[in-house]
């Protein structure tokens, strides 16, 4: 096919092709990159109470290992999204991934919480960079009828990331140390980085966007769109406006402020859920008799969930209505963790753990697809980065609430109850939501266009 001396819609053209190895491949880089952000979340889980046991440190002492990295993590997403809209996805991701690597092999040199502590802000500041971006990089190269979808396949990296770092830290942490960890947690990233480096092309939206030389973005779309043959003289753009100007200042600006509160609502109280629920869940369980075996299943079933729910929702929410069915998991997810709060026994207990996990860690599956969708390309990294950075601060709230809580509670598993709160806020917040597609509503007399 020769496009030479055509104008090409870079949007419609990947609306309309199949979806092509190329992108399968940036799924799968992508969905690599975000394994580290289960790994992450778990390596603390399994490390503090060993840290607790060397160092003689307290619940409430503990609470701050966790959120030091989800710190840095909130920071580092706060400031690679207007950072990515201006220089590229690709490159922050990449460094993000070198900073993780080189910030966790330095982590074995802890010697004392603080300089723990230190580490982990510096960790999560690195990890920060790199999901915000994953996941417009993705968003920019699926097809508007699997756009959900695609970010949901490629967000199962995370409980993927989380089940295989509880496996990893029963394998390796007997013998070789809480250090261990972190030597694996360093090695990992820094491989994936160059990886990335080497598979995954610039999205070409972002591209057209900054006016990028034709040939390169010719060079991509040959890549990507199967059967294509793109010449260097081909007009390439976009039916959107491009904004310019500090990135972050248009997400609160007339046209945009709605969505943007709401969807930071929503992160937040679903990423608060999420660290709650998951960095404390094993402590509860052995305080109510769980053996380790079964804490491990817990851990598998809710990170199980998460993956199965995250499919189910994004489907559904390209198919029908991603604003509806987030409602209803957000209720419902509520309902599950009253339950949780209230069982005592264990068959049910991880039943029900299960379906909290599809509910609400799928939910984020939907949320993020959802965030990348109703902004424009030249502020899309900065939209779903913020609405991350935002969510984070409840991700860094919610387990040092757990650890000044837990001593108080009559029964541990009584925190589950706290978490239904935040899930029925989440739903509320959900319904005044404008949930179209900015390409549905960008007029197409507004382009920008690259040559």
């Amino acid at each position: 096919m020769s496009t030479a001396t055509k104008r090409v819609d870079v949007s419609e053209l990947i609306n309309n092709n199949r979806v092509g190895s190329m992108q399968i491949l940036i799924i799968v880089v992508c969905g690599l990159v975000a394994t580290l952000d289960g790994f992450d979340l778990q390596q603390m889980s399994f490390v503090a109470p060993v840290l607790a046991k060397l160092w003689h440190l307290k619940p409430a002492e503990l609470g701050p290992t966790f959120s030091a990295g989800l710190f840095g993590l909130m920071i580092g997403a706060l400031i690679s999204g207007p950072i990515a809209d201006r220089v590229g996805r690709k490159i922050v991701v990449i460094y993000s991934c070198f900073a993780f690597g080189l910030f966790s092999l330095l982590t074995v040199t802890s010697h004392d919480i603080h300089t723990m502590l230190v580490f982990r802000i510096l960790t999560g500041l690195g990890l920060g960079g790199s999901m915000p971006n994953i996941i417009a990089i993705t968003s920019e190269y699926s097809p508007k009828r699997w756009h959900k979808t695609m970010v949901s396949v490629m967000f199962i990296g995370v409980p993927v990331g989380a089940v295989v770092g509880s496996l990893i830290a029963t394998a390796v942490m007997p013998t070789g140390g809480w250090q261990s960890m972190f030597y694996i947690g360093g090695i990992i990233p820094i491989i994936l980085g160059v990886v990335f480096a080497f598979t995954c092309p610039e999205s070409v939206r972002f591209l057209v966007v900054r006016n990028r030389p034709a040939p390169r973005i010719a060079k991509v779309l040959n890549r990507v769109v199967p059967g294509s043959s793109f010449s260097e003289s081909s007009d390439f753009y976009l039916p959107e406006k491009k904004l310019d100007g500090v990135p972050v200042a248009h997400l609160v600006s007339k046209g945009f402020m709605g969505n943007t509160i709401l969807l930071w609502i929503v992160f937040f109280m679903n990423l608060f859920i999420t660290y709650f629920v998951t960095q404390w869940l094993t402590t509860v369980l052995a305080k109510v008799g769980f053996p380790l075996s079964q804490t491990l299943i817990a851990i598998a079933l809710l990170e199980g969930g998460g993956a199965v729910g995250g499919i189910i929702i994004g489907i559904y929410g390209d198919k029908r209505s991603m604003k509806g069915i987030l409602i209803w998991a957000f209720l419902l997810n509520a309902v599950a963790l009253v339950l949780i709060s209230l069982v005592s026994n264990a068959a049910v207990l991880l039943t029900l753990i299960f379906i909290a996990g599809l509910l609400f860690v799928g939910a984020q599956f939907g949320i993020n697809g959802l965030a990348a969708s109703v902004y424009p390309t030249s502020v899309r990294s900065s939209g779903v980065s913020w609405a991350l950075g935002v969510g984070r601060i409840g991700s860094i709230i919610g387990p040092t609430l757990g650890g000044l809580i837990l001593p108080a509670l009559g029964s541990p598993t009584q925190m589950f109850m706290i978490a239904a709160i935040p899930s029925v806020v989440a739903a509320f917040a959900m319904i005044p939501l404008k949930t179209k597609d900015y390409e549905e509503v960008t007029s197409a007399a507004s382009t920008v266009s690259a040559s």
